[in-house]
């Protein structure tokens, strides 16, 4: 089984979510993100150190609704939690609140990430 590799990327200094383009590794890591950025009107790239990024994995699989789930999204499953809860990384593969996200993603909700919508992020 096969699933698309894709990430995307926090700007720290934009407080801006990115697409993630390409990494350059060598002394510094810098990565090349596509959008638009305050000093540039128009949708271009850009080539920032590694630094000023939080970088966020696909999990290759989509929620009820069809929006790609992605490592930092902050989900809903009404009938398993009340609260909100973060997509994470951990033991070898995506889970939220315990649960292995791909044998739920069907049941869950994206309304958020834990970068745009700090407002949504619980512990419940």
């Amino acid at each position: 089984m096969s699933r698309e590799i894709k990430f995307r990327v926090w700007h720290k200094p934009e407080n801006k979510m990115h697409a993630y383009l390409k990494a350059k590794f060598g002394k510094a890591t810098n990565i090349t993100l596509e959008g638009k950025f305050k000093d540039v009107e128009l949708v271009t790239t850009k080539t920032v150190p590694n630094d000023d990024l939080e970088v966020m994995q696909y999990t290759g699989l989509k929620d009820q609704k069809g929006k790609d789930i992605y490592e930092g999204d902050l989900v809903t499953y009404p009938q398993v939690f009340t609260a909100s809860q973060e997509v994470k990384y951990a033991g070898g593969c995506f889970v939220v609140a315990d649960m292995v996200v791909g044998s739920v993603a069907d049941k869950l909700e994206v309304i958020g990430n834990i970068y745009e919508n700090k407002e949504l992020l619980t512990s419940g």
